[in-house]
């Protein structure tokens, strides 16, 4: 056995470790972390409430700091629009064993007035959150959607995200990683299907490999011409898919680039309840953030996708996001539970697709 691969070994197992402490104080030893979606107890005043949150969020920000260190990502310059990198990933390359970060100015939205700014995933209270940050921002008229806005609140150059990253609070939302694949195949496919017709005919001509006519009709009338939730997977794995929607799947860490942006808070759709309230109570914002639910799928119905998908196709699917589930705590031996299929084995969960 290589001097190389012990070292390896033990790197992995010191990391395992520290990230099994964590999880053992956040889940055992601090009982006033674990109420019901932060909810404050009664013998809690909201002082030692937003203590707590913030130790929450330290420790979150330590899983993504390890998670860094493990995955060896480094940061890199910042550019813009790129679309370049690993598999679907956004503004990520390759440097001999090393993972390179360019954040993005237009992935972030500034919020002056109280000198913070955020990074707004797609299908992650996105649109909601970009409502409310423009409003803080003084901009009332949104138009038919909140995002399209975005561009007026964000950094307008290296020089001014380099500045914002140094001196404001920064923040961002996560959210199983699973549960937002469902979303965007519920809202890009399974919803809207005039609005959506094109891109349910390139996902099916992508996956089946032949050509439709174009015509609404047929994907209107005929049920077997819908993508199934396993076809929509295989095509936001496929390696060469540049889409319009893809920033809707772009795996979190290289969207928001938390190895190279110190995020101060990092909430979780979990737990958007009292992760809105910490930022309500912080800045003083009078209005609540709604988190939106316009196509809202029973547990029923989510479980029922999940089950039709392999086991093979949800490996495909953890080694993809790995480093999601790794940096922001989510279990993919949940999902596959669900689909009645076989945990994770040490060797899979082990191996990384990056």
């Amino acid at each position: 056995m290589s001097m190389h691969y012990r070292l390896r070994c033990l790197i992995v197992i010191l990391w395992m470790s520290t990230a099994s402490f964590y999880v053992f104080k956040y889940r055992y030893l601090d009982p006033t972390l674990k109420t019901r979606k932060g909810e404050i107890k009664e013998d809690m005043d909201i002082d030692q409430w937003m203590d707590n949150r913030k130790i929450l969020y330290k420790e979150r920000a330590k899983m993504v700091e390890l998670a860094c260190e493990k995955f060896k990502i480094r940061r890199g310059e910042i550019t813009r629009g790129n679309f370049f990198g690993i598999g679907n990933n956004l503004n990520v390359r390759r440097n001999q064993d090393s993972r390179i970060e360019n954040p993005d100015p237009s992935h972030f939205a500034v919020i002056r007035p109280h000198k913070s700014m955020a990074c707004l995933i797609n299908k992650v209270a996105s649109t909601s959150l970009a409502s409310h940050l423009l409003k803080l921002n003084g901009y009332e008229d949104l138009g038919p959607s909140p995002h399209s806005g975005l561009d007026r609140i964000a950094p307008k150059s290296a020089d001014g995200l380099r500045y914002y990253n140094k001196t404001f609070y920064k923040f961002m939302f996560v959210r199983d990683p699973m549960s937002r694949l469902l979303s965007c195949f519920h809202d890009k496919i399974v919803m809207n299907p005039e609005r959506n017709f094109w891109f349910r005919r390139h996902v099916l001509q992508t996956i089946r490999g032949k050509e439709l006519p174009a015509t609404k009709n047929v994907l209107r009338t005929t049920g077997n011409e819908v993508p199934s939730f396993e076809e929509f997977i295989q095509y936001i794995l496929e390696d060469d898919i540049q889409d319009k929607f893809k920033s809707h799947w772009s795996p979190y860490w290289s969207y928001c680039t938390p190895c190279s942006i110190q995020y101060d808070m990092i909430g979780k759709l979990e737990t958007n309840t009292a992760d809105f309230k910490y930022l309500w109570k912080k800045f003083g914002w009078i209005e609540p953030v709604p988190v939106a639910n316009s196509y809202k799928m029973s547990q029923e119905t989510k479980n029922a996708y999940v089950s039709s998908l392999s086991r093979e196709i949800i490996l495909r699917i953890y080694k993809r996001y790995q480093i999601d589930y790794e940096m922001f705590e989510y279990d993919i031996n949940a999902v596959l539970e669900v689909a009645k299929a076989a945990p994770l084995t040490d060797q899979e969960l082990s191996e990384s697709e990056y």
